[in-house]
């Protein structure tokens, strides 16, 4: 598994002329973070794709339950995410701010998200 690498404004990463291409785990990573952060309506193509939606993830009183639930199940449908070893999340109802911390076990060993932020 590869892919290209997108910078941090989520453009293709060129340097000096040349695309940069990722490794295996590289590529899971940058797969399941565009997936977590990803919203829910947002490809024209199909638009019943998506995570975040303001219905039931970023809205006042959401309820954790489900926000949890919806978030794992999004890292295990992950192509290459084997499972999920550690996991917590932190959901401000009042500012509508979502981070997750996990780390995944993926088909190239373990990936580190440390604070990452859906919003």
């Amino acid at each position: 598994m590869s892919d290209i690498a997108l910078n941090s404004d989520r453009d293709l990463d060129i340097q000096n002329g040349n695309l940069i291409l990722l490794t295996a785990r590289e590529a899971i990573r940058q797969h399941l973070s565009q997936r977590l952060k990803f919203w829910y309506g947002e490809w024209f193509l199909d638009d019943r794709l998506g995570m975040i939606d303001e219905t039931n993830i970023l809205t006042r009183g959401a309820d954790p339950a489900i926000v949890d639930a919806r978030i794992k199940s999004t890292i295990l449908q992950t192509p290459g995410i084997v499972s999920i070893q550690d996991f917590s999340m932190d959901l401000d109802n009042a500012t509508r701010k979502l981070s997750v911390s996990f780390v995944a076990r993926s088909i190239d060993g373990d990936i580190d998200f440390s604070n990452l932020p859906l919003e």
